[in-house]
């Protein structure tokens, strides 16, 4: 949704988050939306360290500073 207009934003997430309102009445999809992008940084940046760690040690370079960036970007969302 990051690529879509405001308006088709919100009408994609009403979509999407209509089938769950009528199955969990009682959550607040507003706020699990908002939650989300920053659960999601989260996720990559544990993800990309996990796959850095994981790399031959010739290939390090490849995702040097993909961590931080992640870390950055987390840090920008809650400030």
């Amino acid at each position: 949704t990051r690529s879509m207009s405001p308006p088709e934003r919100d009408a994609a997430l009403a979509a999407y988050a209509e089938v769950w309102r009528t199955a969990y009445p009682g959550v607040d999809f507003a706020r699990a939306f908002a939650l989300s992008t920053k659960v999601d940084l989260a996720y990559q940046m544990v993800t990309f360290e996990q796959i850095y760690r994981a790399q031959e040690d010739a290939s390090y370079w490849e995702r040097r500073g993909v961590v931080a960036l992640y870390l950055r970007r987390l840090r920008e969302h809650f400030s």
